[in-house]
């Protein structure tokens, strides 16, 4: 189970800046905000230590592939290399042409925040089983942000354990505390917090296990923000993957949302 956080950067002009100031060189303009990390919610996901949620309450009611017998179809296949991984997780092509590329955080090799979440769900860490894991690039645009990741197991056996997470009771709660003390550790003064697991949602690929929403109210370098953190879990053929779309100040677009998690789900199912 991998928690991603860390999808991108706040580039936004501080409130009352003059937004053409900043168009040309966010990053750099003085009167752009501080450059300081968009973590999305800590999610039992996919990728390097990744988990999923679902419509119905059995979160692998719509695996990759049929898992008539888990046991043969295993035996046919053999755990995702990291080359492959890389085919699967958000691509440029997959967002707008104006949005850049940022800073990786590097979150896969972090597994204190994993090993974290598993102990407060009350499950096993799978980490240990992850065969291969990539992370992608995050890719910005306006108060938007987008990164995913993906990890290959050894066991379906893996998968249902981190998929059946987006079941279990705890998750509400282990996501907020554990997201909360993420955004302070960067600084952030959260005011509140709330989080909506929708499972395998209507209009999504079959191999989409299920949402979570975030909604994070706070403070950061003096500026009052909302934050809305999207992350989508995908199942394959041994295969997690994670995509985490964060928002500062406006909710997630749904148009582009849809159209990179159709993309990187499809590239799941055709491992």
């Amino acid at each position: 189970m991998v928690l991603l956080a860390g999808c991108g950067r706040d580039e936004r002009p501080a409130r009352g800046a003059d937004p053409a100031a900043s168009a040309s060189d966010p990053a750099t303009s003085p009167a752009a905000a501080p450059t300081t990390p968009v973590p999305p919610p800590p999610t039992v996901t996919p990728a390097p230590r990744a988990t999923t949620p679902g419509r119905s309450t059995t979160p692998t009611r719509r695996p990759t592939t049929p898992r008539t017998s888990a046991t043969t179809q295993q035996a046919k296949r053999t755990p995702a290399t990291e080359q492959q991984l890389q085919k699967i997780i958000v691509r440029a092509t997959d967002v707008p042409s104006d949005w850049v590329a940022t800073e990786s955080f590097n979150t896969l090799n972090n597994p204190d925040a994993n090993f974290a979440m598993a102990e407060c769900m009350g499950v096993r860490d799978t980490t240990p089983n992850m065969v291969a894991g990539v992370e992608s690039q995050p890719y910005s645009g306006g108060p938007a942000s987008v990164q995913s990741v993906a990890a290959s197991y050894r066991s379906e056996a893996d998968l249902d354990v981190d998929y059946g997470m987006l079941t279990n009771p705890r998750l509400q709660p282990c996501m907020e505390r554990i997201t909360r003390l993420i955004y302070e550790q960067l600084d952030w003064t959260v005011d509140s917090m709330s989080t909506k697991v929708t499972l395998a949602p209507t209009r999504s690929a079959p191999n989409v296990v299920g949402v979570v929403d975030n909604k994070l109210v706070g403070t950061i370098a003096g500026q009052d923000l909302v934050q809305y953190d999207r992350t989508a879990f995908i199942r394959g053929p041994l295969i997690e993957v994670q995509v985490v779309m964060a928002s500062i100040d406006e909710p997630i677009p749904e148009a582009l949302w849809n159209k990179i998690l159709t993309k990187v789900a499809a590239r799941a199912a055709g491992h």
